[in-house]
């Protein structure tokens, strides 16, 4: 029997002169590039009763975001009306919004089809944004 040992490659790990870490190459570009994009992160504050959903999102800073973005929220939530005990939008500051549904499951199918819709109005193919989408919901497949 022929024993086989996976390879990992080698890494060197290179400091700053402050002493933090030096990044990769290839993070420093995806940070730059998350800067220059609208990024939409699912967070799940509670799994337990109440259920709390939120979405972050946060318009980078060299484009403002639209003026009727309030009114788009209000139209998503219009045409897919889940009963729950908080669904609301709030401002955090010019550039970031939470939306956030307490209290009921059909909350992650709600958040799961504003961002497919967002991706379709404000993305590379609507408005022009770049959106990144990160974060997942606990024991929720978003495939819906």
């Amino acid at each position: 029997m022929q024993e086989r040992k996976g390879h990992f490659g080698k890494m060197k790990i290179q400091f700053n002169e402050d002493g933090s870490m030096k990044l990769p190459e290839s993070r420093l570009v995806a940070l730059e590039q998350e800067k220059e994009s609208v990024v939409l992160r699912r967070k799940q504050v509670n799994t337990n009763n109440p259920a709390i959903a939120q979405l972050l999102i946060r318009f980078p800073k060299n484009k403002s975001p639209p003026e009727n973005f309030y009114d788009y929220y209000h139209e998503r939530k219009s045409k897919f009306t889940i009963s729950a005990d908080v669904h609301d939008m709030t401002e955090i500051n010019e550039y970031e919004y939470v939306l956030e549904i307490q209290g009921v499951l059909p909350m992650y199918k709600w958040m799961e089809y504003f961002i497919l819709s967002f991706i379709r109005d404000y993305g590379p193919k609507g408005q022009g944004y770049t959106v990144k989408v990160k974060g997942q919901w606990e024991k929720y497949d978003t495939n819906i």
